[in-house]
């Protein structure tokens, strides 16, 4: 299994995925780096293709909270 350690995003988009070393080529003076101690990133929900009534029935039951 690949473990990548860094990820670079430009203006709210995925630009590059990596080692730290791989990522480190995309930062220059004015680009903030975050260190997230380990901790994983993932996508958000992001669905082009919902029916309003089930999706937000479906939204009731979900623990969509932040830890």
């Amino acid at each position: 299994m690949l473990e990548y350690t860094g990820i670079a995003i430009i203006n709210g988009k995925v630009a590059a995925v990596g080692t730290d070393a791989d990522v480190a080529v995309w930062t220059k003076s004015g680009i903030s780096e975050v260190d997230l101690k380990g901790r994983t990133v993932a996508p958000g929900i992001n669905d082009a293709h919902c029916h309003p009534l089930y999706l937000g029935l479906g939204l009731t039951t979900s623990t969509l909270r932040r830890r």
